[in-house]
């Protein structure tokens, strides 16, 4: 009994955590609920419950990445001092990018300490994944299918987002705030789901959900945004061929004839469907291929659009920064794109010093999944692959739903494999290992 609440106490802490919930009536609340696990760590540290070393990489990473809060914050205000600019919005970024960190650690720590004391494996933080993407896309089917769910979600959740749900068609669910964003973290979710499915023993109770998981995630990315549908895509042929070329016949066989319920269950949700709401996703989520068709050119309005978003800034402005984030200076356009974003608010070198150190989290990623895995997967490169494709979108490397995920999940691991190390060290077997006295 115990166990069972833990797990569903710690599936809440994360999910609230990935995909915020901020209510109208209580604010503050996505951070409130986070408090009591802050506050147990904090305790269990005091009384020396907490111990590291520092070659741990969890201790590496924290490390390295208050190294890279102090040198940006630096950059950030020598580029506005240097510009005469009052746009201070890039220390708020910087602050919820330390408080990511911070944030994902501990409860990272505090989850990964009950599994291994409940004797789980790592098979448990991709199920509560699954669990998480299921919900959000349930949610978000709700308010595409049942317009009242809408104005329920929006009457409950303080939304924030650049999207007009009121107005529009676009769906969020059970999420603060919606498009391109949100699509690309309910896409992180779905790789890690294909990922689970590839790489982990399941056995067919639990590949069944996870099929489940990952088909709804599909389905209901598409109402959400452009971009998470399209990485979603790409994910599913990569598996596809994977199971395909590597599996065993029953898995293909498996794998074929779920597709073949997929497409009819999608075929009759369709016929469900508002035709003027159909005719909208078609046109807009389908935009890129439906282009490519008429017109030969892989592109969209948002691709043209943020194609001028890019250009070469002055000479003073690119070693030094612009001194803006939020509000355009110098007659320059305000740009989306993440890497845009980090030249103008840092200069050449805080460009060079923030990429240096998100080229070392998604490599520790991607290495730590396939370690912890039994088998091998191209997803996995795949899953690092799209977080740099999205930063020349949006910024997605220090802020955004995948960035708290990919957080949570490499310090998850991290700890896992320092957990299972000091348990098999204290058991008589391992007594004259040398590895446990390093």
């Amino acid at each position: 009994m115990k166990r069972k609440v833990t797990y569903v106490i710690s599936l809440i802490l994360i999910y609230n955590f990935i995909f915020p919930l901020r209510l109208s009536l209580i604010p503050g609340s996505a951070y409130i609920i986070l408090l009591p696990i802050i506050l147990i760590f904090i305790l269990r540290w005091n009384r020396g419950g907490v111990s590291f070393k520092t070659s741990d990489h969890p201790i590496k990473l924290l490390a390295l990445s208050n190294i890279t809060f102090v040198a940006l914050f630096f950059f950030a205000t020598f580029s506005i001092v240097l510009s005469q600019s009052n746009d201070f919005v890039v220390f708020k970024v910087l602050f919820v990018f330390l408080f990511t960190i911070l944030i994902s650690f501990i409860l990272a720590y505090e989850v990964c300490l009950s599994d291994v004391k409940f004797s789980l494996e790592p098979k448990v933080i991709f199920e509560r994944i699954a669990i998480i993407s299921l919900i959000i896309s349930v949610s978000v089917l709700l308010e595409v299918f049942f317009p009242i769910m809408k104005d329920i979600f929006n009457t409950v959740i303080a939304k924030s987002s650049n999207i007009n749900f009121d107005s529009g068609f676009r769906a969020s669910g059970l999420a603060s705030s919606g498009g391109a964003a949100q699509s690309f973290g309910m896409s992180l979710c779905f790789i890690i789901i294909l990922i689970g499915l590839r790489t982990l023993n399941l056995s067919f109770r639990s590949s069944s959900f996870f099929y489940v998981s990952a088909f709804l995630t599909l389905g209901a990315v598409f109402f959400v945004g452009r971009s998470g549908f399209i990485f979603c895509l790409l994910a599913t042929l990569i598996f596809l061929i994977e199971i395909l070329l590597v599996s065993q016949l029953k898995v293909k066989l498996a794998t074929l004839l779920g597709l073949l319920i997929s497409f009819s269950a999608t075929v009759t949700a369709i016929e469900y469907l508002d035709p003027e709401i159909l005719n909208f996703f078609t046109t807009y989520s389908l935009e890129l291929f439906n282009n490519f068709i008429t017109t030969g050119e892989f592109k969209s309005k948002s691709t043209s659009h943020l194609s001028s978003m890019y250009f070469l800034p002055e000479a003073h402005h690119y070693i030094f920064g612009g001194g803006f984030y939020s509000a355009p200076l110098h007659g320059y356009l305000l740009p989306d794109p993440g890497v845009m974003k980090v030249l103008l608010a840092f200069g050449i070198l805080g460009f060079l010093f923030f990429y240096l150190f998100a080229g070392y989290y998604l490599l520790s990623f991607w290495m730590v999944i396939n370690k912890v895995t039994p088998r091998k997967s191209m997803l996995s490169a795949f899953a690092v692959f799209i977080f740099i494709v999205y930063e020349f979108k949006e910024p997605g490397l220090y802020q955004n739903y995948s960035f708290r995920l990919a957080m949570l999940l490499l310090f998850y691991l991290q700890f896992f494999l320092i957990f299972k190390s000091k348990k098999q060290c204290q058991t008589p077997k391992h007594l004259d290992d040398t590895q446990c006295f390093e």
